[in-house]
């Protein structure tokens, strides 16, 4: 099995231009327009694809980075998590404006308009590139914290803010098997902690555990392909039309959650090394695909190629 990933080692870039060239080859979405606001450029990157993930470490002094969409051009949607290491930032997308500092984290859309201004004469940052169909949640539930931030001062934004620390002082490392894995792992604390910042208190906060907890429960029945709602509905003490108004609420239906959450565990294991013995009805079937045809559909439907050329073309 051929593996799509590529390091790229530190690089100093003194053009902008240069940098946006670069910087475009690597994420391929909407093009980026840096403007010198010092009048003197300079940038170090450290960057790595990874499948369909790309990684960016940026140290630089000063500059605006903003992106608008081409028109005609389709872009796979993709979201970008940002973590500020050393400096200031500004952020704007979606009407937000949001200025980040040392340990905070933003999230924004990458196939959207944005702007981004690098305050500090001394700036760096770790930038994770990742496809929507990664998250557990509808690109929907995202929409209000766009262009915000999370703080790295306390709570589980700081452990995923130090965890996030540790990628970016040793980015070659996620050349090993393993390295997906990892960054699975964070896209997964990423929709973690956007469910619990919809809902704080109060009613619609018991709301959002109840959310959690009933999503736990599925995570752990997956595998079963007699998982329905009714089930579901009646393991956690609520009605059918609660469970389904909960997760309407998310911007989801609870048909669409499990389908989405098996095709990504399958695609998880079809790019995990350790799998390599398992064949892909093996797979499917385990993680509740009980019709061979209907899997491989949808599967192609979202990603755009087969179980089997998973195997070859994504880590």
């Amino acid at each position: 099995m051929t593996r799509d990933i590529t390091y790229f080692p530190p690089r100093e870039y003194r053009d902008a231009r240069a940098w946006a060239l670069a910087s475009d080859q690597l994420f391929q979405t909407t093009p980026i327009v840096p403007s010198d606001t010092a009048g003197s450029f300079r940038l170090r990157a450290e960057m790595m694809k990874l499948g369909r993930v790309r990684l960016a470490h940026l140290e630089s002094g000063p500059y605006l980075n903003e992106r608008f969409p081409v028109e005609g051009q389709q872009v796979d949607p993709m979201f970008i998590l940002d973590l500020q290491r050393v400096g200031r930032s500004r952020i704007e997308q979606h009407g937000q404006i949001t200025e980040i500092g040392p340990g905070d984290f933003s999230i924004t859309d990458a196939s959207r308009p944005y702007r981004r201004e690098y305050l500090e004469a001394r700036n760096q940052v770790l930038v994770i590139q990742f496809p929507q169909q990664m998250l557990t949640l509808p690109p929907r539930a995202l929409a209000h914290i766009l262009g915000t931030s999370f703080s790295g001062s306390a709570g589980l934004a700081a452990i995923m803010s130090r965890f996030l620390d540790g990628i970016a002082d040793n980015l070659a490392a996620l050349q090993e098997p393993l390295g997906l894995t990892m960054i699975d792992s964070v896209i997964d604390v990423v929709s973690t902690l956007v469910t619990g910042r919809t809902s704080v208190g109060g009613e619609a906060g018991d709301s959002a555990w109840q959310l959690l907890e009933i999503r736990d429960y599925i995570m752990e029945h997956l595998g079963d392909p007699d998982l329905t709602p009714e089930r579901i509905a009646r393991a956690n003490y609520i009605s059918l039309r609660q469970l389904h108004a909960l997760f309407a609420k998310s911007g989801s239906t609870v048909a669409a959650w499990i389908r989405d959450r098996r095709l990504e565990m399958c695609r998880r294991e079809l790019s995990d090394p350790r799998a390599a013995n398992r064949t892909v009805r093996e797979i499917s079937d385990r993680w509740g695909f009980s019709n061979q045809t209907y899997f491989a559909k949808v599967f192609r439907a979202t990603y755009g190629y087969s179980p089997t050329a998973a195997r070859r073309r994504e880590p």
